[in-house]
């Protein structure tokens, strides 16, 4: 499972393999979705070598996640796999308040435990700890990361930094939704 923000893109690999996908996008929140074809885009990347760089690059950035996920899921404990996610949900969803960082997206436990390759049980068991220990806050689906650093620091990862999608791609994207209007 992954989180996808405004202006995100998704099913790229279907411009290099056009054989039938068995992945699906399901909206947590009211959405808006442009479909480009994948001719246009093949054109537009034919045009425009910068926007097919930043394609490859995308493409390269996320097989890269995938790669580590799976590591993920092999080597670390359902606990630092929670961490992992709840970190890297605050580098996309992360919002300052006066208790730490919020993560603006209201999240299951079941959702989470999907995306960690858990069991829901596990994710509350672990999300209580984690309160206890004082380093989260849960509260009607909205967690809050009080100690960002420790929480880090337990996984032997550091803070990580904002994620943002190459500039090209964001441009391609708002250029082809302006020419359909």
């Amino acid at each position: 499972m992954r989180t996808m923000e405004r202006g995100d893109v998704f099913g790229e690999l279907a411009l290099l393999d056009e054989s039938s996908r068995d992945e699906f996008a399901e909206a947590m929140l009211p959405t808006q979705i442009v479909l480009i074809p994948g001719r246009i885009v093949r054109d537009l990347m034919a045009q425009r070598p910068a926007l097919a760089m930043s394609i490859t690059k995308l493409i390269g950035l996320r097989r890269k996640r995938v790669e580590q996920r799976m590591k993920s899921l092999l080597f670390r404990s359902t606990r630092d796999r929670l961490v992992h996610a709840l970190l890297d949900l605050a580098t996309q969803y992360g919002r300052n308040s006066p208790r730490g960082m919020d993560l603006d997206l209201k999240l299951s436990h079941q959702d989470l435990a999907s995306m960690i390759g858990s069991t829901r049980e596990s994710v509350t068991l672990l999300l209580g700890q984690l309160q206890y220990a004082r380093l989260l806050f849960v509260e009607k689906r909205m967690i809050t990361l009080v100690e960002l650093s420790k929480l880090a620091a337990s996984i032997d990862m550091p803070l990580p930094a904002t994620l943002h999608k190459p500039a090209e791609v964001d441009s391609a994207v708002r250029s082809v939704q302006s020419s359909r209007r």
